[in-house]
């Protein structure tokens, strides 16, 4: 079963490089970029290892653990603020840009100039058995998924009830709204919360491979998500971090 998992770069970065990238050498141009990269190539590590915020952490342990178990194939995809779209075996340099930081206009601007809408829109043109969208308000504003988008394979969103405006409705695609209240339930802070829902999920997947069930309308995901538990005889610890 293949899984795609999009989620969004972070602040958090495994390793701390000396005079790493900032968003004024981004600025500067692709020559200075050039040789600010080559500068610090010693430093390049796959995206699914560079990143350390919770989400991210708790996505790829359980990605990892669980990769290829009960015919799971899950795959992680990153935006970044730095180089668009990109696979967790992507070699990056440590940066320092965020989506998060820039204004709309800016944030939207930047994202043109990376592609990162018609790369978004590639992504979730791909077959799949299923997507999952954990993207951040201003990363999926950078995103910016249309109406008109074609989303081939069956896919969830998770995110902010602001966010869900940006979530276009259309066949293939269902939203998850998260709150304080999940937080609370799921007893874990917001900011870890959907890498949480993340590895319950692919837990779930694994057992079931009922994705139908989970994106009927009338199927509640976050009740269905509660009622998974980490498997005791494998010792994964996949919600160590929550």
């Amino acid at each position: 079963m293949k899984v795609r998992l999009l989620t969004s770069c972070t602040a958090a970065k495994a390793v701390r490089a000396p005079d790493w990238i900032t968003w004024a050498d981004f600025k500067k141009g692709k020559e200075h970029l050039a040789r600010r990269m080559a500068a610090l190539r010693s430093w390049r590590m796959p995206a699914g290892r560079l990143y350390a915020g919770r989400q991210h952490m708790l996505l790829m342990r359980a990605v990892t653990a669980l990769r290829h178990q009960g015919g799971l194939t899950p795959e992680v995809w990153i935006l970044s603020a730095g180089f668009g779209l990109v696979s967790e075996n992507t070699p990056l340099i440590p940066y320092e840009i965020s989506f998060s930081e820039m204004g709309e206009e800016e944030r939207r601007v930047w994202a043109k100039e990376l592609e990162v809408p018609d790369q978004v829109a590639a992504w979730l043109m791909q077959p799949s058995d299923l997507n999952v969208v954990l993207l951040g308000h201003a990363y999926l504003d950078a995103a910016g998924i249309h109406p008109k988008t074609q989303i081939k394979a069956p896919t969830l969103f998770f995110c902010s009830r602001r966010s869900s405006l940006l979530v276009p409705e259309v066949a293939h695609v269902k939203t998850v709204v998260l709150t304080q209240a999940e937080a609370r339930r799921f007893r874990t802070p917001l900011i870890s919360l959907k890498g949480l829902l993340a590895a319950r999920l692919l837990i779930y997947l694994k057992d079931t491979r009922d994705v139908e069930h989970l994106m009927r309308p009338e199927t509640d995901v976050l009740a269905l998500l509660e009622k998974v538990r980490e498997p005791e005889s494998e010792q994964l610890h996949l919600f160590e971090l929550a």
